[in-house]
């Protein structure tokens, strides 16, 4: 599948179908070793990164993110920051092809991020065509939901002297899987423990914040 700078730029997604398949045993079996190829690590001719973007999360939760090829980079790793605050970002290229982008940005709520005209991956504009009544809400301790390819989570953080949002917000990119329900699956099971791991790395202490649209706001 050819990658270009407008990673995924419409999506049309029946969310009747997608709930369906978003089961507890559909999850596992795609995330914990099924028998879909995206995960298997034979078509990989390099090693899986130890940590994704920098954050710990369990590494069968990430890797069917990354497809077969030969040659992995990541840039602006989340390790390499002293907090994770506003526009902070990691990109990962696959054999010199851009495969997953994640970000954190101080958005209120997930309508302000699909709607945000600073959407850029690798210097180019990005027009995102997600549509909120297309996503697949997540449960767990954060707001999330996801698409094919896109998923986001957000908290509102406590108001705290110094602070310069009053919320938190986790976008993650990926071209692999390309099978929709598949991407689905996969961003479900990991988009709540990749929040978390963020979360610990940020400069946002959860908790209720009234300027936030998050609901804890």
């Amino acid at each position: 599948m050819s990658m270009s700078p407008s990673l995924r730029p419409r999506v049309v997604v029946a969310v009747s179908t997608l709930a369906a398949a978003l089961t507890a045993g559909a999850i596992l079996a795609t995330v914990a070793g099924g028998s879909s190829s995206s995960s298997d690590p034979g078509q990989r001719e390099y090693a899986l990164p130890d940590t994704l973007c920098g954050l710990e999360v369990p590494r069968d939760l990430y890797a069917p993110l990354f497809g077969p090829g030969a040659r992995l980079s990541v840039e602006g790793s989340f390790e390499d920051t002293t907090g994770l605050a506003t526009m902070d970002r990691c990109t990962i290229e696959l054999d010199g092809e851009l495969t997953l982008w994640t970000e954190v940005s101080g958005q209120d709520s997930f309508e302000g991020e699909l709607a945000s005209t600073s959407n850029y991956i690798a210097g180019e504009p990005v027009e995102l065509d997600y549509e909120m009544a297309d996503g697949v809400p997540v449960d767990g301790e954060y707001e999330a939901m996801v698409w094919p390819g896109y998923a986001l989570a957000g908290t509102s953080c406590r108001p705290s002297p110094g602070a310069i949002t009053n919320s938190f917000t986790l976008v993650l990119r990926a071209e692999h899987p390309d099978d929709e329900e598949e991407s689905v699956q996969v961003l479900s099971a990991l988009i709540q423990p990749y929040m978390r791991a963020a979360l610990t790395h940020s400069q946002c202490e959860p908790g209720p914040n009234p300027a936030s649209g998050y609901s804890d706001g």
